[in-house]
């Protein structure tokens, strides 16, 4: 059975961060529907917190992350830039050992300021679903994701066909979120934690 085909529901407590790409101050319509429903999915599978914050605000993210006791799954998901801002989180967390057990980038765009180097992914990263698009109007996300050491244990690179429509990298987000391929992904993440 594959990580996607996990449909029954759990009770593991457990923190879900979505880091949004763009502007702090302007988020596209696609994406506000999507972080509307992915609200929902994540509160009907119980998750302890959800939070959503501008990539702009990572370093204080990761420092109250690196405050607190992960023994539940740590999730992080990102869009854009601010998938760029959870790969930077992630390695800052690997400087505690502090696992990320899913990290799930949606057309990671790389941001110059950032400083987490273009498409590694650190080791206390268990797994990454990098969704990504290369034909994509204007953005084109990151498409080969790897580990320090160039392998790509526990990372899956997927491309996703450009949505039609205005503005194919949000609408992406949207589309994900919307045929349940992000919960699904959550979901079977906090399987793993409750078999235990």
């Amino acid at each position: 059975m594959g990580i996607l085909s996990f449909i029954f529901a759990v009770a593991v407590q457990s923190h879900v961060y979505f880091a949004t790409g763009g502007f702090e101050f302007f988020r596209p319509w696609q994406i506000e529907k999507a972080l509307e429903l992915l609200e929902e999915d994540v509160e009907s599978l119980e998750v302890d917190h959800f939070e959503i914050f501008h990539h702009g605000n990572w370093r204080e993210v990761c420092d109250d992350l690196r405050q607190s006791d992960f023994s539940e799954p740590l999730i992080l998901i990102g869009h854009s830039w601010g998938a760029t801002a959870m790969a930077d989180i992630s390695k800052c967390l690997e400087k505690d050992e502090i696992p990320v057990d899913l990290l799930i980038t949606l057309d990671r765009v790389f941001k110059p300021g950032f400083s987490h180097v273009r498409s590694k992914i650190p080791d206390n990263v268990v797994q990454n679903f990098n969704f990504y698009q290369d034909k994509a109007w204007f953005f084109a996300g990151r498409s080969a994701h790897r580990r320090e050491d160039q392998s790509l244990r526990g990372i899956k690179n997927i491309r996703v066909e450009p949505s039609a429509g205005f503005h194919p990298h949000d609408q992406m987000v949207l589309d994900l979120v919307e045929t349940g391929v992000i919960k699904k992904l959550i979901q079977a993440q906090l399987a793993t934690f409750d078999a235990h």
